[in-house]
């Protein structure tokens, strides 16, 4: 399956994030930024992942599995726009498919992309990278934005990010990630297109 310095840049980005950036991150609900009548940025998301992952990651039921997938379904997953991922990984196939195969497919990929997200999140809970942020792209319509920052390794070695993200009825959220250039979503659709060749469309939604 997907490599995991492919698969999860976007945990990279928010977990090198909160070590980098613990000087000036909020300890206390009451110290996070209030929101005014405006929708949350990118980098407002991007500033709240950083103290909801600090927070969980040094409180005790870090360690307790039911509290981690709790913790992953609500307050990570919301920020993720799986549909949008679905429909690009999918592409013509995706089309062809019915409202309910749809839903299906969305949530075998959600299945399969936070899995690996969570044993990441465990594997490197004391090996975060620091990350350092570049900049941010944004295209013409401006409802799209890349944010990007580069991972920096205790060993010297270091990874390109790309934080990619959609505006929506629900707001900024993410529909992409990747590493050095390897995306996810170019990932999956490699993965579920060699799928349907060998063993057919309905194979995606097995």
């Amino acid at each position: 399956m997907f490599a995991l310095k492919f698969l999860l840049p976007s945990l990279l980005i928010l977990l090198g994030s909160s070590l980098a950036m613990a000087e000036t991150a909020p300890t206390t609900d009451s110290a996070m930024p209030q929101q005014t009548e405006r929708k949350p940025t990118p980098a407002d998301i991007f500033r709240q992942g950083i103290y909801q992952l600090q927070t969980f990651m040094n409180s005790d039921q870090f360690n307790d599995p039911k509290a981690r997938d709790a913790f992953l379904n609500q307050q990570i997953q919301p920020k993720f726009d799986m549909q949008k991922m679905a429909k690009l990984v999918a592409g013509k196939h995706y089309q062809r498919m019915s409202s309910e195969q749809k839903q299906v497919f969305t949530t075998k990929l959600g299945g399969m992309f936070f899995r690996g997200f969570t044993e990441y999140l465990v594997a490197t809970s004391g090996e975060q990278p620091k990350i350092r942020l570049l900049k941010k792209r944004i295209n013409k319509d401006e409802q799209l934005i890349d944010v990007l920052a580069r991972a920096l390794y205790p060993d010297g070695k270091s990874t390109r990010l790309v934080f990619r993200f959609a505006n929506s009825a629900q707001g900024w959220r993410v529909y992409d990630v990747s590493a050095d250039g390897s995306s996810a979503v170019l990932y999956y659709r490699q993965h579920f297109k060699q799928l349907a060749k060998q063993m057919g469309a309905g194979a995606m939604l097995q």
